[in-house]
């Protein structure tokens, strides 16, 4: 007699894992940031002296998961998870099954204990100002794939080139760190991580009759399906960028192709110049 396997959960597409696990390495990067600085008041650890500027940039660290926080919500992530929450509890939407179900009525439940858009934007304006931060993004990203092909070749025009796109955008991100930043990446992050929980769930994609994520964000907000995907990609890549700006040997002698350690940095940097330039000017 045949042995029915248990039903199995569709394997995510391509671009969902990518997000997926970009979510898990914010959620990674932001507990050792919080571990380290409660390790630290409690005068368990120190910041050696070996490591000059470690403690400076030690401030950047919650940088990289807003950024991605950042590009989910111009790809409107949260807000069609609030429109599909409304619709929820109004009752026009059924709520999925299992997990995504508590996620649901969780992110419904706790909606007035978090910031709300017009917060989250402001935030997101203060520190990642589009004028000034993407163009400096943008020169990084260059700068690490102008090395690409050294090997392990030095080019000093190459490498100086580096070491300042490192200088500017660090500069740049520094004078963004006042007010609520630090304090309020992780409440970003984690209803980031909710809302995507429930969204992707195929019970509620095919309630609304789209086949992914990307497709329900363009039925719920103002990005077509291909702007909320490299949406997505922008942020993808560039928390693994953002959080190599953040180690005091960023840009120290170049990411050279030939050092295992640095190698993924010039495929993020190639995939943030290419969505960078997938999208409208105007976005």
């Amino acid at each position: 007699m045949d042995v029915l396997a248990p039903p199995t959960r569709p394997a995510l597409p391509y671009s969902e894992h990518l997000l997926q696990a970009a979510l898990s390495l914010a959620l990674a990067s932001l507990q050792a940031h919080e571990l380290a600085l409660a390790q630290a008041e409690l005068g368990e650890i120190g910041l050696p002296d070996a490591a000059p500027g470690r403690g400076e940039l030690t401030q950047l660290d919650p940088l990289a998961p807003l950024y991605l926080a950042h590009e989910l919500e111009r790809a409107g992530l949260l807000a069609t998870a609030e429109k599909v929450a409304g619709l929820f509890a109004s009752g026009a939407v059924a709520p999925p099954p299992g997990e995504a179900a508590t996620a649901l009525h969780r992110f419904w439940r706790t909606r007035r204990e978090r910031l709300n858009e017009t917060e989250r934007r402001a935030l997101f304006g203060q520190v990642f100002e589009a004028q000034v931060f993407y163009p400096r993004m943008q020169r990084l990203c260059e700068a690490i794939l102008a090395l690409a092909d050294n090997g392990d070749t030095m080019d000093v025009r190459e490498d100086v080139g580096l070491r300042l796109a490192v200088r500017a955008l660090r500069e740049l991100l520094f004078t963004r760190l006042g007010g609520m930043v630090a304090f309020t990446a992780r409440d970003v992050l984690d209803t980031v991580r909710e809302a995507a929980l429930f969204l992707r769930d195929p019970a509620l994609l095919q309630a609304f009759s789209v086949r992914s994520l990307w497709g329900l964000l363009a039925v719920g907000g103002e990005r077509s399906e291909h702007e909320a995907r490299q949406y997505a990609e922008l942020g993808a890549a560039g928390i693994e960028l953002l959080r190599w700006l953040a180690r005091p040997d960023a840009g120290d002698g170049g990411p050279q192709a030939g050092q295992a350690a640095v190698r993924p940095l010039f495929g993020a940097a190639q995939r943030w110049l290419m969505a960078w330039g997938s999208l409208p000017a105007s976005s």
